[in-house]
């Protein structure tokens, strides 16, 4: 296993295990015409990381983004992308889903989930406590709002990173389509490039470098957590 660095929001030069395994995994609440503002972006971007690596991909789309599905799903990926709304709660952030099926009282009175009305929002918890297998160190890529909201204290990438994962990537606001979507591709264009291919500290270096080390058209911060790299 080879090592690759990055450098998170804080500056800190981290090495972490490749993560092991060439699939992805995209997770689109909101694909089917539940929200007309998400467009193909992630869509053909994963496509074309699962074809970089060699790899299989997985969409999970619409009311089959559950929460069980989505945490069955996040074994054997290397690449988690989320590409929905987030929201921050209480002492935690939260994807948000288009569905509750699978979401039992349990998870709420944890808060590892919350309601809103028929849907219902799960954090890094929920996924921590519901794998039934080991994850392959994959890379989470959090294209939400208030993913890494300061008043969340990084609960949601500290349970992800709990759970296997080897680096998580959200922002520290709401974060503009246009914004996420100039720095998604900068960055993983330069993961992709395997005549000369950036470390994640490399390509998020480019990516800041660009495009800002805030949302261009907004206000919020990309910012990555690891084992070693404290919150935020």
């Amino acid at each position: 296993e080879g090592s690759v660095t990055f450098n998170a929001s804080n500056g800190k030069v981290v090495e972490m295990r490749d993560a092991t395994s060439p699939n992805v995994l995209l997770v689109g609440p909101y694909y089917g015409g539940y929200d007309p503002t998400f467009t193909d972006q992630y869509r053909r971007e994963a496509t074309s990381i699962a074809e970089a690596t060699g790899g299989t991909l997985t969409i999970l789309a619409g009311h089959d983004a559950t929460g069980p599905a989505i945490a069955a799903a996040f074994p054997d990926k290397g690449a988690v992308i989320y590409d929905s709304h987030g929201i921050a709660s209480g002492t935690s952030t939260y994807l948000c889903l288009t569905t509750n099926q699978g979401i039992t009282n349990e998870d709420y009175s944890n808060g590892w989930a919350v309601r809103s009305g028929n849907e219902a929002f799960i954090d890094g918890r929920y996924i921590e406590n519901h794998i039934t297998s080991a994850l392959d160190n994959p890379f989470v890529w959090m294209a939400i709002c208030e993913g890494m909201k300061l008043s969340g204290r990084g609960t949601t990438g500290y349970a992800l990173l709990r759970a296997g994962c080897g680096a998580v990537y959200g922002y520290s606001q709401s974060v503009t389509f246009a914004g996420d979507y100039v720095y998604e591709e900068t960055f993983w264009n330069l993961m992709k490039d395997f005549e000369n291919p950036a470390t994640v500290a490399e390509a998020f270096a480019q990516m800041v470098e660009e495009h800002g080390i805030c949302d261009p058209y907004g206000n919020a911060y990309p910012i990555v957590m690891s084992d070693i790299d404290v919150f935020p």
